[in-house]
């Protein structure tokens, strides 16, 4: 009976459900036996279930695939209290048999030595992929990939974890989700006991301590040991490697109505980055903000612009505050760090180093010449000022997918004196007698040129001279390039700090850093000031407890030298807002804060704060905090006081922020809730007794109302009013009013379906009715989700319907040159001019002739815009509403319907075409650019092993804006598909419809085409044998261009292919077109080009022969041999081998 029962719960288990994060390994920790056939992974986004390749369980470590990392999973499983279906014995054979002798005692016996990650112990998974490509129109090419995952034990307690990801072109993962996963990535961990070794790829976090805050990535190694020594516990971790990136804080001034993008910017003033992965910190009004779609914000690594989503509403009344590390491609910087903490009883001390140090080397050769190099050498710690011209003549390095200029003077009067000065202009037809000059953007009337629109491959810029009168540059480039200097920078902290858990005892912290920064390594000028010195004094009192009442006390004091520069701020965000100061570095800056705080009970806390800051005696000021919350089980109330008063001659201010928040809980689910809050900030000149125009004066009152049932009901509406003050000369007068009305929801599992819903409304009106008329209006943003799956699945629904405003970028695209078959694109000079042009860059039709990449450029030009967009999945299945054994023609019937649509319209439309996502016309002037996507689909007898057919209509259109202009696409197919099989062995196919392709550009007319096409299929697929699969066919289709109607064609083909299985080995795909084209119309032209997908009128043959090999269980080979024969051109070949090693 006792067995019974055991069987009878081992047969049931326990059903887990974890969510898991995006992590290579995950450590289950489950103390009971997992049953492997059990286990099931899912996407958390898309619902998606993983095969049971994709992951591994070894023991309870559970392996992922790094390939199928994106964001975080759903795991299920059971688990049993001991192993299912083993096996127990009462009798052992072993005692009856004789022993079999090992290996090496057998004479004359060979066998291999075993490989460490051949052991048992040691459990891998992954692919290793090597290959090369060579043709009579390219050279060779070779690329590789590499994905490894292991984990296990090398004997001798030695443990090992490692996940190597390496791809030739490396990937940066997206922003838009909470976790971040790299692709590229080396990461080997080597454990014993408690030392450990990492190798490849690491993140540095920061170290204990006050003074020392960073967040970097590095590349070397990383040992991390600890031990005992005389009672204390003592941990080292040492660091060298290279330095990924460098750091930079932004404070990004807030535009009404644009959610982004934002751009960010370098530390030396670098304009286009690219930011490290998951290492930036964006603070909205001192608090920190989540990344995500259903977040804060979404970020682009490699254009490193932010973007705030439909949830979180900014205003230009918010301060943006964001901290990122982005690579740095001047110098190649090493990184070394070392930190020691030995904690003894209730003492604990540490020990912390860091170095950053760029190579006085540039990272790319001959990127600073002679000349540079002593410029930067004599500019000392203010290698800003430091400039390079740019300006050279072409020579031996002309090409002619460049863009060139020339020299020109002219006389120009400014303030009353005419001189000469010299210019550049744009060369259509160069040579290699021509100019290339690289511009760089200095900002708005800092530079004498302008970038202009152009449609040559590359950008164009325009001289613009300078004002006549002022005499100020009119544009944002110039002919230069700032130079940046290397850098060392160096910290050494050492803190102690005693802590006793019994309360009744003091609290002590010290701690003292030295710091070392030479901002220019190339110069000896300004060395005299690198090195600073800085240091805190924390003390706790000892907790008093009287009657209800406990009291903690504490003060701190903090000294920093104003020579001393740490690595990132280790303030808070706000901190210079909350002293009225400019800048945290460079003067000697001494802050004491005294502290109390007071429980009364369980429901009273009180705290008290007073900071006193003194900068040189230049600036002095004294802070105050009073607060109070009060908090029961239905209602909580917030009170607090701040105010500064400071003083730095001749400004004299007060800051002044009280504010007051309360909700209680009524009827059960319902909670209200209101707020005041106020912010004065009066910033005065004492000697004239005026206000400086950085003062402000604001009032916020807000409430609301929340519904709460459960997790899956819930609403909440709110309102919030900000009056605004400006300053004037002895007081403030009303400036603004802005009101928001938010609204946000989710209902879930109802008859209705899954609802969620983010809304908000903006108005702002102004006192003036000057700045009511212009830029007074109301801002949108919010967004609806609603699912719904009704009658078993049979019918099912998901729409989004989002609204924002944001900036529109002008996208800008330039072709380089590769090596023939390392590209996507060809020229073709479609008009003959000699010139080449952007819209003279196609897409190749076979990557054998395809030498150009297309690389996007970055520029600071942005339109405002509001964005309305619309997605639709509609999925019908008429076979669930009859029973299985029905046979109505109905029952064969289902629908699938995608829709997409994207809008992006100027601020002087109307109110329903900014919220209207189905206006996406091309010919509509108010929109700036829009996406459209369409896929209808009908299918009768879907999936039948007989017959089925089906009718689909797609449609993809866009608009975008581009340095050139506007360009918008549109692409229309309506197509019938039918299929017929005879005895499983014979598939007849047949495809026919009509397409439309259009498209029209504001910057190259003979590019402009609307082409309506009537294509057909018909082919045969003989099933010979389940090794042998043979496909022969024609297609026909005839096209026409509508706007000249200048063009026509009609294309033959012939095609065939087969499918060949010769043993478990072997296996060969071949294919043969051979395609006649009728062509009517001018040749050489861009039409031309895209009518016969780059074909030339007459006989065109292509063809292709793959081989795959499979050496061994892991190895797999693969050969192809690809032909391309253009009527009128020589045949193009190419050959292609690779070879995969699955571990």
């Amino acid at each position: 009976m006792v067995l019974f029962l055991g069987i009878t719960n081992a047969q049931t288990g326990n059903i887990i459900n974890r969510l898991i994060s995006a992590e290579p390994s995950h450590q289950l920790g489950d103390s009971f036996w997992i049953a492997q056939k059990t286990l099931k992974l899912v996407d958390r986004t898309t619902g998606k279930e993983f095969d049971s390749s994709a992951y591994k369980l070894v023991n309870t470590t559970l392996l992922i695939d790094t390939s199928i990392i994106k964001d975080s999973f759903w795991l299920t499983y059971r688990s049993f209290p001991f192993e299912v279906n083993s096996y127990f014995f009462t009798f052992d054979s072993v005692e009856h048999h004789q022993p079999i002798p090992p290996e090496y005692s057998l004479l004359n016996k060979q066998f291999k030595n075993q490989d460490w990650w051949e052991k048992s112990g040691v459990e891998y998974s992954g692919n290793y992929t090597r290959g090369l490509s060579v043709g009579n129109n390219q050279s060779l090419i070779l690329n590789s990939a590499l994905n490894l995952q292991l984990i296990g034990d090398l004997g001798d307690g030695l443990k090992i974890t490692g996940a190597i990801t390496d791809n030739q072109i490396p990937i940066q993962p997206e922003g838009n989700t909470r976790q971040i996963q790299e692709f590229d990535r080396l990461y080997l961990e080597l454990k014993k006991n408690k030392t450990s070794l990492v190798i490849g790829d690491f993140d540095l976090q920061k170290p204990q301590g006050y003074f020392q805050n960073y967040f970097k990535k590095s590349l070397g190694g990383l040992v991390t040991q600890a031990h005992n020594f005389k009672g204390a516990e003592l941990t080292h971790s040492a660091s060298v490697g290279i330095s990924k990136g460098k750091f930079n804080r932004m404070t990004i001034p807030i535009v009404n109505a644009n959610q982004g993008p934002y751009r960010l910017r370098g530390r030396d003033g670098e304009n286009f980055i690219i930011l490290l992965a998951g290492s930036e910190k964006v603070f909205l009004d001192g608090v920190l903000m989540s990344r995500g779609d259903d977040a804060d914000y979404i970020m682009d690594y490699n254009l490193a612009e932010l973007r705030f989503t439909a949830r979180r509403l900014v205003t230009d009344q918010m301060r943006l505050i964001v901290e990122f590390e982005y690579t740095d491609q001047n110098y190649l910087r090493s990184l070394m760090t070392y930190k020691l903490n030995v904690q003894k009883g209730d003492w604990n001390s540490y020990l912390n180093y860091y170095q950053e140090n760029d190579s006085k080397k540039p990272s790319v050769n001959n990127d600073l010449d002679s000349l540079e190099q002593l410029v930067l050498s004599q500019s000392g710690d203010v290698p800003d000022a430091a400039t390079s011209s740019r300006v050279s003549r072409a020579g031996t390095s002309y090409r002619p997918d460049r863009v060139y200029y020339i020299a020109k003077d002219t006389n120009v009067t400014i303030m009353g004196n005419t001189v000469t000065k010299q210019y550049f202009v744009h060369l259509e037809k160069s040579d290699s007698n021509s100019l290339q000059i690289i511009f760089t953007e200095i900002g708005f009337n800092k530079g004498e040129y302008q970038l202009v629109q152009s449609n040559v491959n590359g950008r164009v810029y325009k001289w613009v001279g300078v004002d006549p009168i002022s005499g100020v540059p009119l544009g944002t480039y110039a002919p230069y390039r700032i130079l940046v200097a290397p850098r060392n920078h160096q910290l050494l902290s050492i803190g102690i700090k005693y802590k006793s858990p019994l309360e009744n005892k003091p609290y002590l912290w010290m701690e003292s850093t030295i710091s070392n920064l030479d901002k220019n390594r190339l110069s000896e000028i300004n060395d005299e000031d690198n090195l600073g010195y800085a240091g805190i004094l924390h003390a706790g009192l000892p907790v008093i407890k009287w009657n209800k009442a406990i009291f903690k006390n504490s003060a701190s004091y903090e000294y920093n030298n104003k020579r001393f520069f740490a690595l990132n701020p280790y303030r808070n965000a706000e901190f210079n807002r909350d002293w009225n100061i400019e800048s945290q570095t460079g003067f000697n800056d001494q802050l004491l804060t005294v502290r109390s705080e007071t429980n009364i009970g369980k429901k009273i806390k009180s705290e008290f704060q007073f900071n006193h800051f003194n900068r040189q005696n230049i600036y002095t000021g004294n802070k105050y905090l009073v607060g109070l919350n009060r908090k029961d089980s239905l209602s909580e109330l917030n009170v607090k006081f701040d105010f500064l008063q400071s003083k730095q001659n001749p400004q004299s201010s007060t800051f002044m922020r009280p504010g007051i928040k309360y909700e209680r809980q009524v009827l059960r689910y319902f909670t209200l809730g209101a707020g005041y809050e106020q912010e004065k900030n009066a910033r005065k000149n004492s000697v004239i007794d005026s206000l400086y125009s950085s003062s402000f004066d604001f009032t916020v009152y807000s409430s609301f109302v929340r519904f709460q049932k459960s997790e899956n009901r819930s609403f909440q509406l709110d309102w919030r009013r900000r009056n605004d003050n400006m300053p004037t000369q002895k007081e403030f007068e009303a400036f603004s009013i802005s009101d928001e009305f938010g609204i946000n929801g989710i209902i879930q599992n109802t008859k209705s379906g899954n609802w969620r819903l983010d809304f908000t409304v903006r108005n702002i009106e102004y006192s003036r009715k000057s700045l009511q008329d212009s830029i007074g209006q109301y801002y949108f943003l919010g967004q609806l989700d609603h699912s719904i799956s009704i009658l078993k699945n049979a019918i099912r629904i998901k729409n989004i319907y989002s609204l924002q405003s944001g900036a529109e970028p002008r996208v800008e695209f330039v072709y380089e040159e590769r090596r023939p078959g390392d590209g996507d694109y060809i020229f073709i000079d479609f008009n003959k001019d000699g010139i080449r042009q952007s819209g003279e860059y196609v897409f190749a039709p076979d990557i054998d002739t395809a030498r150009y990449v297309k690389i996007q450029l970055f520029n600071s030009e942005y339109f405002q815009t509001y964005q309305s967009a619309f997605n639709s999945v509609f999925n019908i299945d008429f076979g669930k509403f009859y029973k299985k054994e029905t046979k109505s023609p109905l029952s064969k019937i289902s629908y699938e319907s995608i829709i997409r649509l994207s809008n992006k319209i100027t601020p002087n439309s109307t109110a329903l075409e900014k919220i209207n996502p189905f206006s996406v016309q091309a010919n509509n002037s108010n929109i700036i650019a829009f996406q459209k996507g369409l896929n209808q689909q009908v299918f009768f007898n879907r999936a039948n092993p007989k017959y089925e057919f089906s009718l689909q209509f797609t449609e993809n259109a866009n608009k975008i804006l581009l340095i050139s202009g506007i360009e918008s696409r549109d692409r229309k197919d309506l197509m019938g598909k039918a299929r017929l099989t005879i005895k499983n062995r014979l598939d007849f196919l047949f495809s026919t419809g009509i397409q439309e392709d259009k498209r029209n550009t504001e910057f190259y007319a003979l590019q402009n085409y609307k082409i309506q096409s009537t294509p057909a299929e018909l082919s045969a697929v003989f099933r010979i044998t389940r090794d042998v699969r043979i496909q022969i066919g024609s297609k026909y289709k005839k096209s026409e261009e509508l706007l000249q109607r200048l063009e026509s064609s009609e294309i033959a083909e012939f095609f065939q292919k087969s499918q060949l299985s010769f043993s478990k080995k072997f296996s060969g795909r071949l294919e043969f077109r051979y395609i006649n084209i009728n062509y009517t119309g001018q040749a050489g032209s861009a039409i031309e080009y895209v009518m016969l997908d780059g074909l030339k009128d007459g006989n065109n043959f292509t063809g292709e022969f793959i081989i795959d090999w499979r050496l061994s269980s892991i190895m797999f080979a693969q050969f192809s041999y690809s032909l391309r024969k253009a009527s009128g051109q020589i045949p193009l070949n190419t050959g292609r081998a690779s070879l995969r090693a699955n571990f």
